[in-house]
């Protein structure tokens, strides 16, 4: 019996660290001895060079013991190049391995790379006992890379967000939320474009998230919507529980997502989200039944989405948020999702 789990993970601001902090909170290891060993952050180059061979020691260590699970968290990039090092340490001593497949633009990274690291790839999901995806076109990308490989889907999932009324002073005003890195990825410079398109009052942006500050800002000062927009930085806790019931609609209009625990959040206290037809959104949201999606980088669309909410904010845009808590509560609460990851947990075991 493998009563031991390893989570290897990045410990950086972002969606891989929210899915692991997330798990720790709502018992997901309640009956095995857990360890989350960091193999990444955002320090100093030189750091992070030393974390990241501490935690190849780390992983030594404890695959040397053997009959452990190793839930190893990868994305693209470096964190591939890093977990498939930290994937064959484990396989070496007889652990079972679980690679969790996160990074929104894996299947870019994957098209982009060259023979070496597509057979790399290829190896690495094969060389995993088990391979978690976050939707159905992941699973189908898996499966077409790498025919061996045994993947599940497992969804991403949120603890609910407390629900609380906030009185708010102005009636007028239509509060939008925005939780991400600030960037193209997730469509920030588009959201700025279509707020500043529509030249209505009532709008607010609530603008969450690190990245591409100080661009964010030239263009909002630019487009003549300093007034409009509201800077938080990254929020989290209180502060992201306050805005997530503050907000009219969550708007995140990205390029490539996985699945967003930010839309789930949104979802989970029965928000509109507006979002795109990109990673596994499409299979989370459907438009105008349970939230609103355009296509990516459709400023236009995103500019009648935006003024479609405004003008319905105590109608159908309430009706699409509770749709969207209803689809919440059926297939992305801890209730659903947890008791799949216990059962791969128990599947695993009983491969010895």
């Amino acid at each position: 019996m493998r009563n031991r789990i390893f989570t290897i993970a990045t410990e950086s601001n972002g969606g891989i660290k929210a899915v692991v902090e997330t798990y720790l909170t709502s018992n997901v290891y309640q009956y095995y001895k857990h360890k989350w060993i960091v193999s990444h952050n955002s320090s100093s180059f030189f750091k992070r060079q030393l974390l990241f061979v501490r935690s190849i020691l780390d992983t030594l260590i404890n695959s040397f013991k053997g009959g452990s699970i190793f839930h190893i968290h990868m994305a693209m990039k470096g964190s591939f190049y890093r977990k498939i090092i930290l994937v064959s340490i484990c396989k070496l001593f007889n652990n079972k391995v679980i690679l969790h497949l996160h990074g929104s633009e894996f299947e870019v990274f994957y098209k982009s790379a060259n023979i070496l690291t597509k057979r790399l790839i290829k190896f690495n999901f094969e060389l995993s006992d088990k391979v978690l995806v976050l939707s159905e076109s992941w699973a189908i990308f898996v499966k077409k890379t790498s025919p061996k490989a045994d993947v599940s889907i497992i969804n991403n999932y949120v603890n609910p967000i407390k629900f609380f009324k906030i009185e708010n002073n102005n009636v007028d005003e239509f509060n939008l939320l925005f939780l991400g890195a600030l960037g193209k990825r997730k469509g920030i410079y588009d959201l700025l474009r279509a707020i500043s398109n529509l030249k209505n009052k009532k709008i607010i942006l609530h603008c969450c998230g690190d990245g591409e500050l100080e661009e964010v800002k030239n263009l909002a000062v630019n487009l003549g919507l300093k007034n409009k927009i509201i800077f938080h930085g990254w929020v989290d806790g209180d502060d992201k529980e306050y805005l997530l019931n503050k907000c009219d609609m969550f708007v995140l209009p990205s390029y490539n997502e996985g699945l967003p625990m930010a839309i789930l959040e949104a979802m989970s206290i029965g928000k509109c989200v507006l979002s795109t037809y990109v990673g596994g959104i499409p299979e989370v949201i459907k438009n105008k039944v349970n939230g609103l999606l355009i296509e990516a980088g459709d400023i236009k669309a995103l500019e009648s989405s935006l003024a479609f909410g405004i003008e319905n904010s105590n109608g159908i845009i309430n009706e699409l948020g509770e749709q969207g808590r209803l689809s919440y509560l059926k297939l992305y609460s801890p209730d659903v999702v947890i008791p799949k990851l216990h059962k791969i947990y128990r599947e695993l075991n009983e491969k010895d």
